[in-house]
């Protein structure tokens, strides 16, 4: 992966919160919230764009609340189309593989992603290599 990227995914598990969404919902904002502030000097300088459809209005209530009380500039792109927008490809491999890794440690995988995936490729080519740009 030779662009100059930095990235930090977070993992959420839903039913850890016993179908609270306002738990899940306020745990998903501090968090977000934190690292924002964490990082505030980095993402300073930058306009932050967030890719997202709107498929699920909590996840966008979740975004916009952790941001809005930064002071950081950000903005909403709703209508992506992949083939135009190289660094949402990345994201979109990324959370993939970290998707995949979360399934693979709690033995959680599908049989059509076992049947195409073998975890140690996934570990030794893409685990490995996307570690490397991963904010820390």
């Amino acid at each position: 992966m030779s662009l100059p990227i930095k990235y930090k995914t977070f993992q959420f598990i839903k039913k850890e919160y016993n179908n609270d969404i306002l738990k899940f919902e306020r745990k998903m904002t501090r968090e977000l919230y934190s690292f924002f502030m964490e990082y505030y000097e980095f993402f300073n300088g930058y306009k932050i764009i967030i890719y997202y459809d709107n498929g699920q209005h909590h996840i966008t209530r979740i975004l916009n609340n952790s941001l809005a009380i930064t002071g950081l500039e950000y903005d909403f792109k709703r209508e992506v189309h992949p083939y135009n927008y190289r660094l949402f490809q990345v994201a979109d491999f990324i959370t993939t593989v970290r998707l995949l890794e979360l399934k693979s440690n709690n033995k959680e995988s599908s049989k059509s992603e076992l049947k195409f995936i073998d975890s140690r490729h996934l570990k030794k080519n893409y685990i490995k290599m996307i570690n490397k740009k991963e904010i820390s």
